[in-house]
């Protein structure tokens, strides 16, 4: 269902799958978010993957962190999502990702957990398209 989403999302903002997305030169850039849930990050691309440093973000909380991209400008559409959490869902909180702020070179993130009990508990690995 969540690929489904995506697809009908990057559909929504114009994204050609087969030219934009995989005509990326086939590289996924990635990068490793190091220090706290609320460090910045640096990905300089228009499609790429971060991982985060482990979090225990409470029940009901959000952490917000930006992703400096010289990709984005204030007119970009911005599409994340979750591809990975080594937690265990609901057992292990329930992590949401959404995208805000976006400027001529950042965007910001906030993971959500809306589990009424349960703390996540692990990293997460959040995939991004940032088009024009």
């Amino acid at each position: 269902m969540k690929k489904l989403l995506l697809v009908l999302s990057l559909i929504a903002i114009g994204l050609n799958l087969t030219t934009d997305v995989q005509g990326q030169g086939g590289t996924l850039r990635q990068v490793t978010q190091t220090g706290t849930i609320t460090s910045p990050v640096t990905i300089n691309s228009e499609i790429g993957q971060i991982t985060t440093v482990a979090t225990t973000l409470a029940s009901g909380g959000s952490a917000t962190f930006t992703v400096n991209n010289s990709a984005c400008t204030p007119t970009s559409s911005v599409i994340s999502d979750i591809q990975a959490y080594s937690g265990t869902y609901s057992t292990n909180g329930l992590p949401m990702v959404n995208v805000g702020n976006v400027s001529a070179g950042s965007f910001t993130l906030t993971i959500m957990n809306p589990h009424g009990a349960n703390a996540l508990n692990g990293t997460l690995t959040i995939g991004f398209i940032c088009k024009q």
